[in-house]
């Protein structure tokens, strides 16, 4: 695929974290293709986070890491973490106030937010929910409303 349809390319990556015995990532190659799904499976352990942190730009700009490699993506890219529970502000009261924050803090029209918050619910099938406390949602019910946030903010690759 040439370099200009992939919405991430990955070559020769490699990632070792200070300290570790062992790299968390040797030699990785990957290439999406824009509009694309695709899922990383594997066991604990085997690198599945890193890759991820890598294509959100995270590591080694946040999280200390020896990165080496070629990788070429979109900015920004929204990022949805396993834990739910990382991926909620803890500050807001309502699922819909969780999925405004970011685009708030972009300083977005209000119309244009509301229009977003309600593609986004729907999309992950949550809208019913738009009214709870984030807090009294189950885990998947947390995940789905940390993915609508992030879809709400339209990132060119969302990982």
């Amino acid at each position: 695929m040439p370099a200009s349809a992939a919405a991430l390319d990955v070559r020769d990556l490699t990632v070792r974290y200070p300290g570790a015995g062992r790299d968390a990532l040797r030699a990785i190659a990957l290439e999406v293709a824009a509009g694309s799904f695709v899922s990383v499976a594997g066991r604990n352990g085997a690198g599945k986070s890193t890759l991820c942190l890598v294509a959100a730009g995270l590591l080694p700009l946040v999280i200390r890491a020896d990165v080496r490699g070629f990788i070429t993506g979109p900015t920004p890219v929204g990022l949805v973490l396993a834990d739910p529970a990382a991926g909620l502000t803890g500050a807001r009261a309502s699922v819909r106030e969780e999925v405004a924050f970011g685009l708030e803090n972009l300083g977005a029209p209000r119309a244009e937010m509301d229009a977003r918050i309600d593609r986004a619910l729907a999309a992950v099938d949550i809208d019913r929910l738009a009214e709870r406390s984030p807090e009294s949602l189950s885990g998947g019910e947390q995940q789905r409303v940390a993915i609508a946030a992030a879809l709400a903010m339209a990132p060119p690759l969302l990982v």
